[in-house]
Protein backbone atom coordinates (compact mmCIF):
# COMPACT_ATOMS: atom_id res chain seq x y z
CA UNK A 1 0.00 0.00 0.00
CA UNK A 2 2.85 2.35 0.82
CA UNK A 3 4.46 1.42 -2.49
CA UNK A 4 1.38 2.61 -4.38
CA UNK A 5 1.35 5.87 -2.46
CA UNK A 6 5.04 6.34 -3.16
CA UNK A 7 4.41 5.75 -6.86
CA UNK A 8 1.59 8.36 -6.90
CA UNK A 9 3.78 10.80 -5.01
CA UNK A 10 6.64 10.27 -7.47
CA UNK A 11 4.25 10.77 -10.39
CA UNK A 12 2.98 13.99 -8.80
CA UNK A 13 6.53 15.28 -8.47
CA UNK A 14 7.20 14.55 -12.12
CA UNK A 15 3.98 16.21 -13.34
CA UNK A 16 4.25 19.30 -11.13
CA UNK A 17 6.51 21.20 -13.58
CA UNK A 18 3.86 20.70 -16.31
CA UNK A 19 1.11 22.44 -14.28
CA UNK A 20 2.01 26.00 -15.40
CA UNK A 21 2.03 24.87 -19.02
CA UNK A 22 -1.42 23.36 -18.57
CA UNK A 23 -2.65 26.55 -16.93
CA UNK A 24 -1.35 28.69 -19.81
CA UNK A 25 -2.91 26.35 -22.38
CA UNK A 26 -6.22 26.43 -20.50
CA UNK A 27 -6.12 30.23 -20.36
CA UNK A 28 -5.55 30.59 -24.10
CA UNK A 29 -8.23 28.00 -24.88
CA UNK A 30 -10.71 29.98 -22.76
CA UNK A 31 -9.66 33.22 -24.44
CA UNK A 32 -10.17 31.64 -27.87
CA UNK A 33 -13.67 30.39 -26.92
CA UNK A 34 -14.56 33.84 -25.53
CA UNK A 35 -13.42 35.48 -28.77
CA UNK A 36 -15.57 33.12 -30.84
CA UNK A 37 -18.60 33.79 -28.64
CA UNK A 38 -18.12 37.56 -28.93
CA UNK A 39 -17.84 37.30 -32.72
CA UNK A 40 -21.11 35.37 -32.79
CA UNK A 41 -22.85 37.91 -30.56
CA UNK A 42 -21.59 40.75 -32.76
CA UNK A 43 -22.86 38.97 -35.86
CA UNK A 44 -26.29 38.62 -34.26
CA UNK A 45 -26.26 42.31 -33.32
CA UNK A 46 -25.30 43.38 -36.87
CA UNK A 47 -28.06 41.19 -38.31
CA UNK A 48 -30.59 42.78 -35.94
CA UNK A 49 -29.38 46.28 -36.86
CA UNK A 50 -29.69 45.50 -40.59
CA UNK A 51 -33.16 44.04 -40.10
CA UNK A 52 -34.18 47.17 -38.20
CA UNK A 53 -32.58 49.47 -40.79
CA UNK A 54 -34.25 47.89 -43.81
CA UNK A 55 -37.67 47.66 -42.13
CA UNK A 56 -37.71 51.42 -41.46
CA UNK A 57 -40.31 53.26 -43.58
CA UNK A 58 -37.94 56.17 -44.31
CA UNK A 59 -35.25 53.78 -45.53
CA UNK A 60 -37.77 51.93 -47.68
CA UNK A 61 -38.85 55.21 -49.32
CA UNK A 62 -35.24 56.34 -49.87
CA UNK A 63 -34.33 53.03 -51.50
CA UNK A 64 -37.34 53.22 -53.80
CA UNK A 65 -36.39 56.78 -54.80
CA UNK A 66 -32.85 55.61 -55.55
CA UNK A 67 -33.92 52.50 -57.49
CA UNK A 68 -36.85 53.78 -59.53
CA UNK A 69 -36.62 56.56 -62.11
CA UNK A 70 -40.22 56.51 -63.27
CA UNK A 71 -42.88 58.49 -61.42
CA UNK A 72 -44.26 56.80 -58.32
CA UNK A 73 -46.47 57.82 -55.46
CA UNK A 74 -44.75 57.10 -52.17
CA UNK A 75 -46.39 57.02 -48.76
CA UNK A 76 -43.98 58.77 -46.40
CA UNK A 77 -44.43 58.53 -42.63
CA UNK A 78 -45.90 61.72 -41.19
CA UNK A 79 -43.26 64.00 -39.70
CA UNK A 80 -45.52 65.15 -36.88
CA UNK A 81 -45.72 61.62 -35.48
CA UNK A 82 -49.44 61.29 -36.19
CA UNK A 83 -50.94 58.12 -37.55
CA UNK A 84 -51.10 57.70 -41.31
CA UNK A 85 -48.85 58.68 -44.18
CA UNK A 86 -48.16 61.59 -46.49
CA UNK A 87 -48.33 60.69 -50.20
CA UNK A 88 -45.96 62.42 -52.61
CA UNK A 89 -45.62 61.91 -56.37
CA UNK A 90 -41.89 61.29 -56.84
CA UNK A 91 -39.66 61.01 -59.91
CA UNK A 92 -35.97 61.73 -60.57
CA UNK A 93 -36.59 65.44 -61.24
CA UNK A 94 -38.46 65.92 -57.95
CA UNK A 95 -35.73 64.09 -56.01
CA UNK A 96 -32.98 66.11 -57.72
CA UNK A 97 -34.78 69.36 -56.94
CA UNK A 98 -35.26 68.31 -53.31
CA UNK A 99 -31.58 67.38 -52.91
CA UNK A 100 -30.18 70.59 -54.37
CA UNK A 101 -27.92 72.88 -52.37
CA UNK A 102 -30.05 74.98 -50.04
CA UNK A 103 -28.65 78.26 -51.40
CA UNK A 104 -29.90 77.51 -54.92
CA UNK A 105 -33.46 77.79 -56.16
CA UNK A 106 -35.22 79.40 -53.24
CA UNK A 107 -36.88 77.77 -50.24
CA UNK A 108 -37.86 74.12 -50.15
CA UNK A 109 -41.48 73.09 -50.45
CA UNK A 110 -42.90 70.88 -47.67
CA UNK A 111 -42.71 67.84 -49.98
CA UNK A 112 -39.06 68.59 -50.79
CA UNK A 113 -38.30 68.91 -47.08
CA UNK A 114 -39.85 65.49 -46.47
CA UNK A 115 -37.69 63.99 -49.24
CA UNK A 116 -34.56 65.64 -47.79
CA UNK A 117 -35.40 64.35 -44.30
CA UNK A 118 -35.92 60.87 -45.73
CA UNK A 119 -32.48 60.88 -47.33
CA UNK A 120 -30.93 62.31 -44.15
CA UNK A 121 -32.43 59.44 -42.16
CA UNK A 122 -31.25 56.90 -44.73
CA UNK A 123 -27.70 58.27 -44.95
CA UNK A 124 -27.40 58.53 -41.15
CA UNK A 125 -28.30 54.84 -40.90
CA UNK A 126 -25.68 53.96 -43.52
CA UNK A 127 -23.07 56.04 -41.70
CA UNK A 128 -23.87 54.34 -38.41
CA UNK A 129 -23.54 50.92 -40.02
CA UNK A 130 -20.27 51.87 -41.69
CA UNK A 131 -18.83 53.18 -38.43
CA UNK A 132 -19.54 49.86 -36.74
CA UNK A 133 -18.27 47.84 -39.70
CA UNK A 134 -14.92 49.67 -39.90
CA UNK A 135 -13.56 48.18 -36.69
CA UNK A 136 -14.77 44.63 -36.03
CA UNK A 137 -13.22 44.71 -32.54
CA UNK A 138 -15.34 47.72 -31.54
CA UNK A 139 -18.11 46.82 -29.17
CA UNK A 140 -19.49 50.33 -28.71
CA UNK A 141 -22.99 51.01 -29.96
CA UNK A 142 -23.26 54.25 -31.91
CA UNK A 143 -26.85 55.53 -31.68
Amino acid sequence: MFAAMAWVSALGLRLAPLAPIGAVLGFFFGLWKYSKAQTWKRSEWVAQEMRSFFSDDYVRCALIMIDWGRPRTLAFPRADGAEGTHAIQVDDAVVAKALRIHTEGGPFTPDEAIIRDTFDHFLFGLERGAANAEDPARSTYIP
